[in-house]
């Protein structure tokens, strides 16, 4: 779920993404689903043109994987 769909109805989602970060948090259990990310290829900040040696890795973590982690924190 993309982060402006959750900061632009938190009135809608925050119950439900409450219940079920405290499921998972209360049953002891992270989904497998929650470890994966995306990795996007980003161009680094240079003037040379795209290629490989001029990418680098962004990972992009579930947003239901970021809450879990701090509210066991």
């Amino acid at each position: 779920m993309p982060t402006s769909l959750v900061v632009g109805m938190p009135d809608t989602l925050l119950p439900m993404i409450t219940n079920v970060v405290n499921s998972s948090l209360s049953l002891g259990h992270f989904p497998s689903d929650w470890k994966t990310a995306l990795v996007d290829p980003r161009q680094k900040k240079t003037k040379q043109g795209a290629s490989l040696s001029n990418l680098r890795p962004v990972s992009n973590l579930q947003y239901l994987s970021k809450l879990v982690k701090k509210g066991s924190l």
